[in-house]
């Protein structure tokens, strides 16, 4: 995988998985939940900090996602994450900006810190993400793609 490295990224761990879902946990109750349809539906949630290490694996899940024979969605669900590791948003930028023809990206979040993160992030991508600071639009989306409409 052809990511760049910025912060040396704290030890994640999977903590639980099943067929279309994986649960990975991050030092101080930090969580990332990677929910996944077959048609290429990916929903992304991060709870707590968004550790760098978390990364890697939603990297893999949207590569996944592109092998499915449909356009990636990638819904992103940042509600929940009040401050995050620029490791992070560097690495999930590199993948949109290489991907970029060939994804649709969907954030949902309420925190000013993650929406300055998004709008650096939205210039390197030429705006790709579409932000929703309206819970009830993402989680339609959500639904729409055959994924939950909020993870607990």
């Amino acid at each position: 995988m052809d990511v760049p490295q910025v912060d040396a990224p704290i030890a994640v761990r999977l903590a639980d998985s099943g067929s279309l879902f994986e649960l990975w946990e991050g030092p101080d109750n930090a969580t990332m939940r990677l929910d996944w349809t077959r048609k290429g539906a990916v929903r992304f949630t991060v709870s707590g900090h968004g550790n760098a290490g978390f990364a890697a694996p939603a990297i893999a899940r949207w590569d996944a996602a592109r092998r499915s024979g449909s356009r990636p969605v990638n819904l992103i669900d940042f509600w929940d994450m009040a401050t995050y590791d620029s490791g992070l948003r560097v690495q999930c930028t590199a993948w949109g900006v290489k991907h970029r023809a060939d994804a649709d990206f969907f954030v949902c979040t309420r925190s000013r810190i993650v929406l300055m993160g998004l709008a650096v992030a939205n210039l390197a991508t030429g705006g790709l993400l579409k932000v929703h600071e309206k819970r009830p639009e993402f989680d339609a989306l959500c639904v729409k793609h055959g994924l939950p409409s909020r993870i607990k």
